[in-house]
This record gives C-alpha cells, structure tokens and sequence, in this order.
C-alpha cells in the first residue's frame, strides 16, 4: 500500500535509487541501455481507455467495473470478498495514486519513448509493460482491454520502425492473440513465460565484436 501522501511515481523514483545503488539499470527512469551494436528502450507504458471496447463509458473504467459498484466497495471486496462483490474488478484503481490522469501519465510514457528512440541512432529493443497495440489482444471485445495499454505506444513505434528490432511487451499474460505476432515487419513478443499456444522461447543475441544483432526463436514442447 501506499503511504500517506506518496503517489505511485514517488515509489518508482524510491526504486529507482535504490536499484542504482546496486548497479541496476531501470529503463523506466534511466533511458536506453546501450548494448553496442543495438539499445534498449522502453517503460511500462500505462493505459489510456484507447484499447477500450466499445459500450461503456470512462466512468466504468474509472470505477474499475462495468457494474456501476464505486470504489470503496472494491475497496470493501479486495479485503473481504463476498457473494455481492461484483465479478470483474481492477486493483489498479484501488492501489495505483498518480499525480496526473490516467491518460495524462499514458501520453508522458509514449512522449518519452518517442524521445529515446528519436536520440539513439542504433538499432532498437522496446520493452514495455502495456500492450502498444490492438491487434495483440485476444480479446478485444472485454471490459479488459481498456487496461491492457494505449494506442499512444503504437503509434510511436509506427513512427520509429525502420530502427525497431523487435517489440517486447507483458501485462496480457496468455492473453495475446499470436504468442508472436509480426506487424509492420517487427516482431511483437508477449514474454507472459507460462504462454500455452505453444511456450515459445525469444531471445535477443547482440555480439559487440562483430557488431551483430539477432533475433532468435525457439518453439519448445512442455515435458
């Protein structure tokens, strides 16, 4: 839970130093990685109800239900869920605090990739946390979708794609449509590891001294 007063973005920066301390490299506050030949750019992304179905309003998604239940009743239900809590529920909203709106914070993610990607001149890596497109779901007709991401992403690696490699990205967990799903000639990768259509292994190989990138993928059989 969050303390009194410290939003989200305050515990990230806590994070941030304290995985500094330690030599770790967090793309969300330190920009891209450089790995010689290729970067690494990317952060969590967030939502912006883009991806969202049609039917309901910003106020369902704001209260997190499509069941009209306000917040202090998920509130209620996340400590003691009960036969009259509603069925579909968000813990974002409950245990995310942001100085901005949703869509605020969604538009400053996608204006700081577009800025990474505009500076480095090497090949690029993106990894995000939301999904960047609407074509990844499997699902786009649920109350989910507006969750899984925002557009504003996608339309920043569409700006970008002649230096994108491949694009990877979580939140769906096996919720994607395709495990790996090329569009545009680029690579999207749902790295959800308990995939099950079937697991699929996608490793990124970059090679200093050669000065070579690869994209490799493996389709393995579950023992």
């Amino acid at each position: 839970m969050l303390a009194k007063g410290a939003t989200s973005t305050d515990c990230l920066q806590r994070l941030h130093r304290a995985l500094n301390r330690h030599h770790i490299h967090v793309l969300d506050t330190d920009g891209p990685l450089d790995l010689g030949p290729a970067a690494v750019v990317g952060n969590v992304g967030w939502y912006d109800y883009s991806l969202a179905p049609q039917g309901y309003t910003v106020e369902d998604y704001l209260r997190c239900n499509p069941y009209k239940a306000p917040l202090p009743a998920l509130q209620r239900c996340e400590k003691n869920p009960t036969a009259g809590c509603p069925p579909r529920w968000r813990r974002d909203c409950i245990y995310t605090r942001l100085p901005m709106t949703h869509q605020d914070y969604a538009r400053h993610n996608a204006q700081k990739l577009d800025k990474w990607l505009t500076e480095t001149t090497k090949p690029a890596i993106v990894l995000l946390h939301h999904v960047p497109r609407h074509e990844l779901l499997a699902s786009p007709e649920d109350f989910d979708a507006a969750y899984a991401g925002s557009t504003l992403l996608g339309e920043t690696i569409r700006r970008h794609r002649d230096k994108i490699l491949a694009v990877a990205y979580g939140h769906l967990h096996a919720g994607s449509r395709k495990r790996i799903h090329v569009i545009d000639g680029i690579p999207y990768i749902n790295t959800y590891p308990a995939y099950t259509h079937p697991p699929t292994l996608a490793a990124i190989e970059v090679d200093a001294e050669k000065e070579t990138v690869e994209l490799h993928v493996e389709w393995l059989t579950r023992k």
